[in-house]
């Protein structure tokens, strides 16, 4: 099985061991990876209390 899976990797394709940590002294990882997740999650739970209240008062 994992010859298989060996001879799908495309060859133009890194490997895994070409990946590094997260630099948290980098402003690009922090930005990307903690304050754009964040910041994604306030606007989706903002989005999902305006449709809730969409939903919850009649068309009247």
């Amino acid at each position: 099985m994992s010859a298989f899976a060996y001879g799908q990797q495309p060859t133009h394709s890194s490997g895994p061991q070409d990946y590094s940590k997260v630099d948290l002294n980098n402003w690009f990882d922090i930005i990307t990876f903690i304050i754009l997740p964040i910041v994604i999650l306030i606007l989706y739970l903002l989005w999902r209390k305006q449709v809730r209240n969409r939903k919850s008062t009649p068309k009247n």
